[in-house]
């Protein structure tokens, strides 16, 4: 729904965002486990089904893409469900995006009064 239309919902957007999260945690904690088992069984086979989603995109691929693409959700929210896991290239996303909003409303506020008056 979020993907395929133009869901302007915060809430949806984070809840969405928490839940690819908690998928590609699942699934990167599974392929760990996986690696220390010898040959291949059932849980493998069965890991390699889940680590696609219904458009055949790795979880984790499809939590980058979203957390790059959307602006709507919470990133601290989303940080703080990662903040254990060893989604690093994730954390650096949400982190600078923290960073950067935090920053650009104070530079905002001061700028847009600037450029109404054109001073």
């Amino acid at each position: 729904m979020i993907e395929d239309q133009d869901c302007n919902d915060t809430q949806l957007h984070t809840l969405y965002a928490l839940s690819l999260a908690k998928s590609a945690i699942e699934v990167f904690e599974s392929e760990n486990i996986s690696e220390n088992l010898d040959g291949e069984n059932i849980e493998t086979r069965n890991l390699a089904a889940l680590k696609n989603s219904i458009f055949d995109i790795p979880v984790r691929e499809r939590l980058q893409i979203f957390l790059q693409s959307s602006d709507l959700y919470d990133p601290e929210e989303v940080l703080y469900l990662i903040e254990g896991s060893e989604l690093w290239l994730e954390k650096v996303i949400l982190r600078l995006l923290t960073v950067f909003l935090r920053n650009v409303y104070p530079m905002l506020a001061y700028v847009i009064p600037m450029v109404l008056c054109n001073c």
